[in-house]
């Protein structure tokens, strides 16, 4: 998370193309580890558990490391909200104001990385990166504020995990004369993409068409 940071405040790049960069090289790295961890079966570890996840091997444990992150990231937003949507527009300006921006965006971050780690026990780590992107995804579509795009994105994501895990749990379809047992975490992916391409169609409906940008040459 901090090689994160550090890298957007050297470089232009996109803030997705920096998060790309990094993604790929702890997935190249786990590729590189998984076949000796595997091997010696270290810790009960589960490649097939770690990449895809498994909501129901979440334990009591689990549950309250999430509760106290929760409550973690409720203070901190609580408190910096408002800071953080000023550094989003002008980060000279609230630097000016006597606000820490580069602290800031490392906690921001540090956090960010514990909820990610925390939850690749339930969508494993192919798919935490979806669950990133979507429901913010989602709510750029529905929304016409700040506030609102703040709101809609945690209303999305509770509506991607609540209603993929209950799909998979309730819906086992037949194939043939075997029934096939649906992947939790994949189900909450396809949701969350759901959810996406129907924000597509009621944002206009709501909010009507947004102006298209025309292309420059």
């Amino acid at each position: 998370g901090f090689a994160i940071a550090y890298v957007r405040e050297q470089t232009t790049l996109a803030n997705d193309t920096v998060i790309g960069v990094f993604f790929a090289a702890a997935m190249g790295l786990g590729a590189i580890l998984l076949k000796g961890v595997s091997r010696y079966n270290i810790g009960q570890f589960s490649a097939e558990n770690f990449l895809l996840g498994d909501i129901l091997g979440v334990t009591g444990s689990d549950l309250v490391e999430l509760g106290l992150l929760f409550v973690l990231v409720v203070v901190f937003l609580y408190w910096f909200y408002n800071r953080l949507v000023f550094v989003s527009f002008n980060p000279s300006l609230a630097r000016s104001r006597g606000f820490p921006v580069r602290l800031g965006n490392y906690v921001f971050i540090l956090l960010l990385a514990l909820v990610v780690n925390i939850c690749l026990k339930i969508v494993g780590a192919l798919l935490i990166n979806a669950l990133l992107v979507l429901p913010a995804a989602a709510a750029s579509n529905c929304s016409r504020s700040l506030r609102q795009f703040f709101w809609l994105s945690a209303v999305m994501a509770l509506l991607a995990g609540l209603g993929g895990f209950l799909i998979s749990m309730v819906w086992t379809p037949v194939i043939g004369e075997r029934t096939l047992d649906l992947g939790s975490g994949g189900m909450i992916v396809l949701v969350g993409v759901g959810l996406f391409f129907l924000s597509m169609i009621l944002g206009p409906l709501i909010y009507g068409p947004r102006p298209r940008m025309r292309p420059t040459f």
